[in-house]
């Protein structure tokens, strides 16, 4: 999937003059460019993010992907708006770019939500074998 996202990033010219009208439109043709690009590291999240879900699922413990869900949709409007809005001037991109950006980030959170955790229970079990060994060698 990361492979794919980098190609399509790479060939967002081709792929969007393929689309009818936007190749019409020097202005309307650059900015689907733009957000092409922007939008293409979606796909390789979302499958992470599917992939913790099935992990999650397979657990039996729904609550927590639920929760990544909230995190998505609320990370998508904030960055969205901080980004579009807020430090989108001073950054120098347009508000509906900050809010492609912010769909992508809202994705990180959701995918951070479903894997965190995991790495909490990994690391509480790593360090329980930490400290089972230090006893066991003393």
């Amino acid at each position: 999937m990361g492979l794919f996202a980098l190609l399509g990033m790479l060939l967002a010219p081709q792929l969007v003059w393929l689309a009818p009208g936007f190749a019409a439109v020097p202005e309307k043709f650059d900015l689907a460019v733009r957000l092409t690009r922007i939008m293409f590291p979606f796909l390789p999240l979302i499958a992470l993010a599917a992939q913790a879900m099935g992990m999650l699922n397979s657990k039996g413990s729904f609550g927590v992907r639920a929760v990544g869900s909230i995190f998505f949709n609320l990370g998508a409007v904030g960055f969205g708006l901080l980004l579009g809005f807020v430090a989108g001037p001073w950054l120098g991109i347009q508000p509906v770019e900050g809010m492609a950006y912010g769909v992508v980030l809202g994705l990180v959170a959701s995918w951070i939500a479903a894997v965190l955790p995991a790495v909490i229970g990994n690391a509480a079990v790593q360090m329980n074998v930490m400290v089972n060994t230090s006893f066991a060698a003393e």
